[in-house]
């Protein structure tokens, strides 16, 4: 059996592999039109004689399909070692807080999903291990700097640093809800549910739990409530009570 000897594709050589891979027959005809005359005859030998497809009619060969998949591998954004060791539901929290979307855990079927999906977005937003670990509320470092574990991850929430939410609202989306969230709650003045909903379009019970979970528990967000009632005269609005939610600096 001939062995495979090209040890890079070239674009048009990738460009016309990966077309004859999608084709139903494998054929690596009809030739994209920029190639013309001895280009043509060079492409085709020079794939042969890697093994990569046929003599004609000009098939793609199981080398040809392995060769573009094992670029395509090779050229797959990675994560960090560090970062293998997260759980898929701590990798759903950070993929949740830096795009603003609800990401569960459940929505995927294997580990490798998840860290491919953190990989892309790591890579496409230039993100950095301790962003991922910020976004996904987890301490990285003590205070003297010094790792918390061997891979320098420590899988509790760490208090909430000086300026957590100004690193929050600078790394993550600005406009995204949970961003828009913190945005209200940091004012002097807070925010209530019914501001937040405004804001975000979210329904009251998945702000009270984004509160409670996300900012709270995953964050380490420090969050004060103060309870406004709204009743007696010169009160405006409706009888009752509601509550202003703040981020303790």
């Amino acid at each position: 059996m001939r062995k495979t000897t090209m040890t890079k594709l070239t674009d048009t050589q990738r460009s016309v592999l990966t077309t004859a891979a999608n084709r139903e027959n494998g054929a690596i005809t009809p030739l994209p039109a920029h190639i013309k005359g001895g280009a043509v005859t060079k492409l085709i030998n020079a794939l042969i004689s890697a093994n990569l497809i046929t003599q004609a009619p000009y098939t793609i060969t199981p080398a040809g399909r392995a060769a573009i998949e094992s670029e395509a591998e090779a050229n797959k954004p990675k994560i960090p070692d560090a970062l293998q060791k997260l759980t898929v539901r701590q990798i759903a929290m950070a993929l949740s807080t830096i795009t603003g979307k609800a990401v569960a855990a459940e929505s995927f079927y294997h580990k490798s999903n998840a860290i491919d999906r953190l990989a892309m977005l790591m890579d496409s937003q230039e993100l950095s291990v301790l962003d991922v670990l910020l976004a996904a509320g987890i301490q990285a470092i003590a205070s003297d700097g010094t790792p918390m574990s061997d891979l320098g991850i420590n899988l509790v929430t760490s208090p909430k640093p000086p300026e957590r939410v100004e690193q929050l609202m600078r790394k993550f989306r600005p406009d995204s809800k949970q961003t828009q969230m913190i945005a209200l709650m940091s004012r002097p003045e807070g925010a209530s549910v019914d501001q937040i909903a405004k804001a975000t379009g979210w329904q009251n019970h998945t702000i009270r739990g984004a509160i409670s979970g996300a900012l709270k528990k995953k964050l380490g967000l420090t969050i004060t409530t103060e309870q406004v009632r709204m009743v007696g005269p010169n009160r405006e609005g409706a009888s009752g009570s509601y509550t202003i939610y703040r981020i303790d600096e």
